[in-house]
Parts: C-alpha cells; structure tokens; sequence
C-alpha cells in the first residue's frame, strides 16, 4: 500500500516540540511542579521486594511486575504531534476557521486528548482518518523518554533541567503510572572505539552528568535503561585494550541510580543477531549487572522476540539469573536482512520498510510454550517507534517521520517469531 506522504517540515515542528524544556533551579534545589513528584528531603528506605513502591508490591524478584507504565500525553509524545499536525492544533477550534490556535498543556493526558480526536476525526476524510488510527496505535502506547550527551546542551544542569521535567512536568499526565527512561552518554560521546585515555578524560564530565539524572529523579519510582548500545557498540574496545575503563563507567551509572529509592535500572545487553552470549555476558558482569535489576535486549535492532529470548536466557545463566527486558518498539515483523552481510552487517537499522510494531508493552509478559516462573520481566518499548535513523528510503536524516509511524502501525503484529502464530493488531 503506498502511503500518502505527510510533509517533511512536520518532523522539523516535531523535534521542537520535543525538545521544549523549562529552565529549572540547580539539582538538590526542591521544586513544586506536580503532584506526583516527590521531593521528600529524608525519602523511604528501599525496599527490595517493591523498589518502585507498587500499590501492589510485585511479591517476586522480578521488581517491575504489574507497574502501570506512563503513557505520554500530546505535548510530549511525537505521534500524537502528528495527528495533531492532520486535525488542527486547536482543541477548541471550529471546522473550517481561521481562529488563533492553542497547543496542548503539559498536564494533557492521552486519554482526554483522545476524546478531542474522537470529536474531531468524523469530519476528516477517510485517509485522514486512516492515518491517525494507524499514529494512535503508537501514541496510545507506553514509550521511554530519553536523555543524553547532548540534552538540553548537555551540561550537567541541562541534564538536570531535561530529566527533571520528566518527572514533574509530564509524569503526573498519567496519574499512578512510573516512567520508563533511557540514558545514551557513552556511545555517542566516545563512540565505539574509544582509547582507555580518551574515555578516562570523559569520565568526570559522565559522572556529573549522571549524577544530574539520579539527582532529578529523587526518590520518584522510575524505570532506567542505561546506555543504548553500551554492549552492542563495545567490540572494537576489547582489542584496544580499553573495554575495563568503559565497563567502570557503566557500573559507575548503576551504582549512582540505583542508590535511589525507587529507581530500577536495566543495563544495555546487545542484541542476538550482533554479539553472542557469551561475550555479552562477559561485559556485563563488571560492568554492574549484579548491582542492576537486570539488562535489556534489542534496543535499535528488530529482531524477533523468539531469538532476543533464547539470547537473553543464554546471558542469563552467565550473569548469574539476571532478569531482563526484550524492546518490542517496531520488531512484529522481525528484522529485514542485507543480502551482503560481510559488508553491511546482519540487519537494516536505516528504517527498514514495511517493519511494525511489536508486541504491545506489558510488564506481565509470556510466552507461548514458557513457564511462567523465567527472568522475563517485560516487553517494553525503550524507545518511541517512528523515528528516521537516517535518510534511507525517503527518511528526515533525524527526528521523528510521521509517515514512517503510520506505516509501524499498518504492520503492526504482536507475532513472537517465526514459526509462531501471526497476531496483527
């Protein structure tokens, strides 16, 4: 099906609106800027049974089990921008009028916004209306926010400021929920062959930087998937010599978050169809898996739940049981392979047509054929789907691509692999 292309400049308006921050005190200062947030002086111990402080404490070692993950309202979750962008950005706009338009509060929820895209949507073509029911597969779902080296500026106080409004700007949208949030400070800053120097002279800037985002998140209950790509890039660095400083740094990161009272952290492990289980395992054991509440899996690839599972298992054993995440963002239709593997690797990362979204996120999850006692913790999106990771196939070179999302949504498939049942949405 050829999809009608939403204009470019959409994603332009897209990237400013998520980008948009407010500025805050420097981190330590208390803030009254949500309900939900928590700025207690002396917070709770931690209990280890219920770090995140459930309603209903998870009564496993799988700590995140039955958490309502936050879903974003319209200010801050880039699919419901596009559907916005097709139906006006005015909820209390007439049809057909030229009346000054008003944006969406930070303290929108989904659920109110998508009452005013019900009001709206019977007066739009059915195209239109193709396309936001394909967007709101997308926005309806929980998504991970993201900070990284270059947040806000990426001073530690930009860091503080972008992760700060986070927890008391949009959280309290989804009243009852816990945040999931993605930290990318290595990868992008020293790439994935750093020397040992190169990353030691980086080393007190990542610290104040993290120290930035433990102090934003205070005794508040969120979810960490720290550092994309901090197994998967890290090849390059065991042949120099310098994978031992690049492992110091990220358990340094999970020891600061986890110090917190409420914060889960689940550290990047790499993904099947690029390293073995072995050599994964292999970093993550001095690198604070056995400090974290596990890793997650498949970040940036598409690879099918069925393989990321037999992975994970394998880099369970070696990491003595730690439990993991598999990332479901846009793998319902698996990966889609170059021809020349040698040459171009294994996968298509540049988006890859006709991909879908996965399984929806869940923090009770199964498998078909599974136990229910194994250290699957849940199927998350560590990421939003329907961002361009480059010009391929007609992409921004950046930010998010309305068409892209629309098309997630048109395949979306909550299939396990090959081999088992096909689950379209």
């Amino acid at each position: 099906m050829t999809l009608k292309r939403i204009p470019l400049t959409l994603g332009m308006l897209l990237i400013v609106l998520l980008a948009i921050g407010m500025s805050h005190a420097p981190a330590g200062h208390a803030e009254t800027m949500g309900k939900q947030c928590n700025d207690t002086a002396e917070p709770a111990a931690r209990d280890p049974s219920n770090p995140l402080a459930l309603a209903n404490p998870p009564g496993t070692n799988d700590p995140i089990r039955g958490a309502k993950l936050w879903v974003a309202g319209p200010s801050h979750s880039a699919a419901a921008g596009a559907i916005i962008h097709l139906l006006g950005t005015d909820r209390n706009q007439k049809l057909n009028t030229g009346v000054a338009l008003r944006g969406f509060p930070d303290s929108e929820s989904y659920a109110d916004f998508l009452k005013w895209v019900d009001r709206k949507l019977p007066h739009y073509s059915k195209h239109v209306q193709y396309q936001v029911h394909e967007l709101e597969k997308s926005a309806g779902q929980p998504a991970t926010v993201r900070v990284n080296a270059t947040s806000g500026g990426g001073a530690p106080a930009d860091i503080y400021a972008q992760t700060r409004k986070f927890v008391c700007q949009l959280w309290p949208q989804d009243p009852g929920s816990v945040m999931q949030l993605s930290t990318y400070f290595l990868q992008p800053t020293l790439g994935g062959c750093a020397t040992t120097a190169k990353i030691d002279a980086y080393a007190p800037k990542f610290k104040a930087q993290i120290n930035a985002v433990s102090d934003a998140i205070a005794a508040n209950p969120m979810i960490v998937y720290a550092e994309e790509d901090a197994v998967g890039a890290s090849h390059c660095m065991a042949s120099k010599q310098s994978l031992g400083a690049w492992e110091a740094l990220m358990k340094y990161e999970v020891d600061t978050l986890e110090r917190n009272p409420h914060t889960v952290v689940y550290i990047e492990g790499g993904y099947d169809d690029s390293q073995d289980a072995a050599y994964a395992a292999s970093v993550l054991n001095p690198g604070g898996i056995h400090d974290a509440q596990g890793f997650f899996t498949n970040d940036t690839h598409f690879q099918w739940d069925s393989n990321e599972w037999a992975y994970a298992e394998q880099i369970s054993r070696r990491t003595g049981g730690a439990h993991f995440v598999i990332n479901t963002a846009d793998n319902g239709r698996g990966p889609l392979y170059h021809e020349n593997k040698a040459r171009y690797g294994i996968e298509q990362l540049c988006n890859p047509p006709d991909r879908g979204l996965g399984v929806r996120p869940t923090t009770t999850p199964a498998l078909p054929g599974k136990a229910a006692a194994y250290p699957l913790d849940g199927f998350t999106w560590t990421y939003p789907p329907g961002f361009s990771v480059g010009t391929c196939h007609g992409g921004p070179a950046s930010g998010y691509w309305p068409e892209l999302g629309v098309s997630l949504g048109a395949h979306a498939n909550s299939q396990y692999g090959p081999g088992y049942k096909s689950e379209p949405w």
